[in-house]
């Protein structure tokens, strides 16, 4: 049986339990801290005066894109192009995509691309445009991707029209399937992918090594004033185009 001696004692054990001193928990901060890191501010991104934590499954998946000088790249011949846009891809890209438009035509398709060479400025001028239109960052994301995460980056990859999920339903994205890898092209975001993200059918990129974030012959030399000009058509035509996913 408790003595009167052992009741101090045990008093302050209980105060101990059932009210959090900082004398006793000085290692939990520290692990709060670490967790946030983890899950909330490990990767952000800016996009005008305000930082953005970067959300899955975007989170961990950010593409190094090169500064491809806007000399390397080609225009998109506007009769394969959405509504006659000016759209680019890498010279590397442009002659595989001929290639594989001309086979297309022998087998009866007629492929438009309504989205290529995408920077991380443009990238960050869609959300702020969605911005513009009542939209918020959680709702954007979810179709978009943050600036520095999205493929269009390294000027190797199309999105073929339409660029939302009808495009899986049509005989096009079937010939894709059964002929694109003749030119180099694959399918990023198949429905089961290793980046879990959502399927898209109609973005396929030129990756010749099997790895969508690897192109041969880039000469990534910083770019000069005289091609400037370039890489402002490229761009050009924001705000008249539909926005695609990635």
């Amino acid at each position: 049986m408790f003595t009167n001696r052992y009741l101090p004692i045990l008093s302050l054990l209980a105060l101990m339990l059932i009210t959090p001193l900082d004398g006793f928990s000085t290692e939990f901060p520290k692990i709060a801290k670490l967790e946030d890191k983890i899950y909330r501010g490990q990767e952000t991104v800016w996009i005008g005066d305000k930082e953005y934590d970067v959300p899955y499954p975007w989170r961990g998946n950010k593409i190094p894109a090169p500064a491809i000088p806007p000399s390397n790249f080609s225009q998109i011949p506007v009769e394969h192009t959405k509504d006659g846009s000016r759209l680019y891809v890498t010279r590397q890209t442009h002659a595989s995509l001929l290639k594989l438009f001309d086979k297309a035509r022998e087998d009866g398709f007629h492929f438009k691309v309504e989205s290529g060479y995408r920077s991380p400025d443009y990238q960050r001028r869609i959300f702020l445009r969605k911005f513009k239109e009542g939209r918020d960052f959680d709702d954007v994301i979810r179709y978009v991707a943050p600036p520095g995460y999205s493929q269009h980056a390294l000027g190797t990859c199309v999105d073929f029209a339409p660029g939302n999920w009808r495009f899986g339903q049509r005989e096009e994205y079937q010939w894709l399937k059964r002929n694109a890898s003749a030119y180099g092209f694959t399918e990023t975001y198949p429905q089961k992918n290793k980046y879990n993200y959502p399927w898209e059918s109609w973005h396929w990129n030129y990756s010749p090594n099997d790895d969508p974030h690897i192109q041969d012959d880039i000469d990534i030399q910083p770019e000069n004033s005289k091609d400037q000009e370039i890489k402002i058509l490229a761009e050009k035509d924001l705000d008249n185009n539909q926005v695609p996913a990635s």
